[in-house]
């Protein structure tokens, strides 16, 4: 029901009143006062996202742009993209160490090791149970280097293959530490697909593509995965005829983005200001979207054998949506109404010193609210992990508390 239709007669506060909230209510309030206050940046970014898609299809004909421009691609998505544009995949941090230091890393400076194996829980056996019972479709294997742990890779990726074999399953890789045995047993505990960062060792490194070539013989399916950088251009564009003779069946080509707190942040290059649609603020390098065009026209026109996913931020967006709606399972509390596929919203009764929250269809009906309570109808965004509390985006004071 529509929370203004519910409000219909209820008694609204006056403009210029002072109404006291106990402190909790108070924190709520700030949050998502700060929240709103950035819309718009976030309009901003929403308009920047729809040029940007429109440039692209005008540029790129042979382009397929779908979901509203969340989804850009040539070619078909690898199922594991598909999980993921969904929401249904889990990721799984076998370790934060790395044998490389890229410019472009994402991992935030100082994470020594991964504070749990996945945003579901840290128990290998437990994390069994629960992909028994939910919307995961897809699991990837990441870090860090997840091959700096290959035996903990292995015992992952057997176990919940023997659980789930249903599932897709794929890595990701700098390729430096693979071997040709290492490649023929990930295959045979059931690894689908292989994503090597080629970016990460100067694109065609000898050993790495040696590598690579080996995989395509074992894997159904080898990925290049790479950010877009405007100053590789060159060495990018050289690469792609290259991987398609390898048998490289699908690029994933990520938008340059800058993490605040990570390496990337200090990353030479353009960089431009950017408030995604749940409130995070970064930087991304505006030519990195041209780059993705120009690799587009150069494998459609040359008729190249691979199939091309742009990982723009919008798409990351789609992502993070689905993933908070998946996670909903978790970590919306029964009080809580899914009022868009990743908010909440509840009513939070109140006096001077005390909260209770209830669900929202309670203001409809007097009996149900604590006599002398005022009332504020609120949303949050939902978490990504459930150890995270979420994101308040809105505060709407409805009725003052009486007077003690």
């Amino acid at each position: 029901m529509n929370h203004i239709a519910m409000l219909h007669g209820r008694q609204q506060p006056h403009k210029g009143s002072v109404c006291r909230l106990p402190a909790a209510l108070m924190d709520i309030r700030d949050e998502a006062r700060e929240f709103e206050a950035h819309g718009d940046e976030r309009a901003r970014t929403a308009r920047r996202w729809a040029q940007q898609t429109e440039h692209l299809r005008q540029v790129t004909p042979g382009v397929l742009v779908e979901n509203g421009g969340d989804t850009i691609r040539l070619g078909e998505l690898s199922p594991g993209c598909r999980a993921c544009k969904a929401g249904r995949w889990d990721c799984l941090f076998l370790s934060m160490a790395c044998n490389l230091s890229c410019a472009f890393c994402l991992t935030p400076c100082g994470l020594a090791k991964a504070s749990s194996l996945s945003a579901l829980g840290n128990d290998l056996d437990a994390l069994g149970e629960v992909y028994e019972s939910s919307e995961v479709i897809g699991i990837g294997f990441s870090g860090g280097e997840p091959l700096l742990t290959p035996d903990r890779l292995l015992h992952c990726l057997s176990g919940l293959r023997a659980r789930r074999p249903d599932m897709y399953f794929w890595a990701y890789t700098n390729g430096l530490m693979l071997t040709a045995g290492l490649i023929s047993a990930l295959a045979d505990a059931g690894l689908h697909e292989l994503r090597f960062n080629m970016a990460a060792t100067g694109y065609s490194h000898a050993h790495v593509t040696a590598m690579l070539r080996h995989a395509v013989t074992c894997l159904q399916s080898v990925t290049v995965e790479i950010p877009a950088i405007p100053a590789h251009a060159g060495s990018l564009r050289e690469a792609l005829p290259a991987w398609s003779r390898a048998g490289v069946k699908y690029l994933n080509l990520h938008e340059l983005i800058y993490e605040p707190g990570s390496p990337s942040e200090t990353m030479p290059g353009a960089h431009e200001h950017c408030r995604m649609p749940d409130g995070h603020a970064c930087e991304y390098n505006p030519h990195s979207s041209e780059l993705a065009a120009d690799v587009l026209r150069d494998i459609d026109s040359g008729g190249l054998a691979l199939a091309v996913n742009y990982c723009s931020l919008r798409s990351k967006a789609r992502q993070l949506r689905g993933r908070r709606r998946m996670m909903a399972a978790y970590t919306l509390q029964p009080y809580e109404h899914l009022c868009k596929e990743d908010e909440a919203e509840s009513v939070c009764y109140f006096s001077d010193t005390r909260c209770e929250f209830a669900h929202p269809a309670t203001l409809a009906d007097s009996k149900q609210r604590p006599p002398g309570f005022g009332a504020a109808l609120v949303r949050r965004l939902l978490p990504l992990s459930s150890e995270d509390p979420g994101q308040w985006t809105h505060f709407e004071l409805i009725q003052e508390a009486a007077e003690s």
